[in-house]
């Protein structure tokens, strides 16, 4: 009888940039996200972190 092993493979251990304290990132953090987001080399002309609560 042959069994199927399923094998993960975790490709991001990052916490999610908008469940992190905005006082825990970098503006590299921001940066690196906008380039992996949006495909462009060029860094976001600016970005604002809040916090909401619904």
């Amino acid at each position: 009888m042959k069994r199927k092993v399923w094998e993960w493979e975790l490709i991001n251990a990052n916490k999610a940039l908008w469940l992190r304290d905005k006082d825990d990132i970098y503006d590299e953090d921001y940066i690196d996200f906008y380039k992996s987001i949006s495909k462009q080399s060029n860094p976001p002309m600016n970005w604002v972190h809040f916090n909401t609560e619904g």
